[in-house]
């Protein structure tokens, strides 16, 4: 667990008083930090407790980024930048509780490598500011972080949409089936005088808990081996696109950066957790290493014809941002198509699910209670 520390500091560089928070893992770190620095610390507290694991998310990030660039734009420095954040009170206190720290470590005179190499901190971002070594290539930087963050928050919310609705038609059907087959079914038994046994439900309920578990099983495998997800018939295109566009998404933001593709495309693979784009993409890094050619090494990847393609057009323009530009709207758009025709596919498939068991019902009832009622009384 690391501690949400509120310090209460006079500053004789300021020449004023004011609190600041420290996310730090134990007391002793805070007068580490500050040691050197025109700064008297007056209280300590502890304000809150954060899991270590914890990191900013996306858009945690985003107003991190958002900031700095406006803040830059306008011709402030870096450190103004933060300052700005640090003493904003209506910036979180997660994000003031690790930008501080940056913050007492910039007014040091460290590099911004050095400055900004906190856990919670994405590590794109602290990797664009670190070789970020004039202002103009921080301001252009800090632009393409933008764009990058926004690019990431509209594609969680596509794979979230993805993701929720197809849960809630599943859901739906599962308690449409527990209530007739558990409450609605034996209440109509008890009303009637007749048992009612309605076959289909149970089958249909059945298959669904199978699904979800099957479901599960997947899930949870993947986790640790997402070529698992890229082998499952109705999946397999929808995640193929989905982390394709993630990966030259990350690409991208690297090259625009100014990096070169066997530096952007190495760092990608250090950072990534997908086996599936390891397994297509290690080889292509370790053969850039060696010097062979570009497009002889894009060209030997399987199943992902896109990238050969478009590395031996570039060939003749020697221009990789341009590439790795249409790559991600490419799998972007890929992604979002293969989404709304899965999302399509949901509506006619639960109406079908309800017809049949309202259908089936309405059969039981009438060839069991009506039928059966009136052969009796002959």
């Amino acid at each position: 667990m690391k501690k949400l520390f509120k310090v209460e500091l006079y500053d004789s560089y300021l020449n004023k008083q004011y609190p600041c928070y420290l996310l730090l893992n134990e007391e002793e770190e805070i007068h580490e930090l500050l040691e050197s620095l025109e700064v008297k610390v007056i209280n300590i507290r502890v304000d809150n407790f954060y899991f270590s694991t914890k990191k900013f998310n996306v858009d945690k990030m985003k107003v991190i980024v958002d900031n700095l660039y406006l803040l830059i734009s306008s011709g402030l420095t870096l450190f103004d930048g933060l300052s700005f954040l640090v003493f904003n009170d209506q910036v979180d206190k997660f994000i003031r509780g690790v930008l501080f720290k940056s913050y007492f470590m910039v007014r040091k005179g460290l590099d911004y490598e050095t400055s900004f190499d906190f856990y919670e901190l994405d590590e794109y971002f602290k990797y664009i500011l670190s070789i970020s070594k004039t202002t103009y290539a921080l301001r252009k930087n800090l632009a393409n972080l933008k764009d990058y963050y926004e690019n990431v928050k509209l594609s969680r919310e596509s794979v979230e949409k993805s993701i929720i609705y197809p849960f809630l038609v599943f859901s739906s059907i599962m308690i449409i089936l527990v209530l007739l087959k558990f409450f609605i079914i034996p209440e109509f038994s008890t009303l009637l005088g007749y048992e009612i046994n309605l076959n289909l439900s149970t089958y249909l309920l059945t298959f669904m808990l199978i699904s979800f578990l099957v479901g599960l099983i997947i899930l949870i495998l993947g986790k640790n081996n997402d070529i698992i997800w890229t082998r499952i018939p109705i999946l397999k295109y929808l995640y193929k696109n989905y982390i394709l566009f993630t990966f030259t998404r990350e690409i991208n933001l690297l090259i625009k950066s100014g990096l070169t593709i066997y530096n952007s495309l190495d760092t990608v693979l250090s950072n990534t957790k997908s086996q599936y784009i390891l397994s297509k993409f290690l080889t292509v890094s370790i053969d850039l290493e060696e010097g062979k050619d570009i497009n002889e090494v894009f060209s030997k990847i399987k199943d992902i014809k896109e990238f050969s393609l478009t590395m031996s057009i570039s060939k003749w323009k020697g221009d990789y941002k341009e590439v790795f530009d249409f790559l991600e709207k490419f799998y972007y758009s890929s992604f979002k198509n293969a989404s709304e025709k899965l999302l399509k596919m949901l509506e006619p498939i639960l109406i079908i699910f309800l017809s049949l068991i309202v259908v089936s019902l309405a059969f039981e009832i009438y060839s069991n209670v009506y039928l059966g009622g009136m052969s009796f009384e002959i």
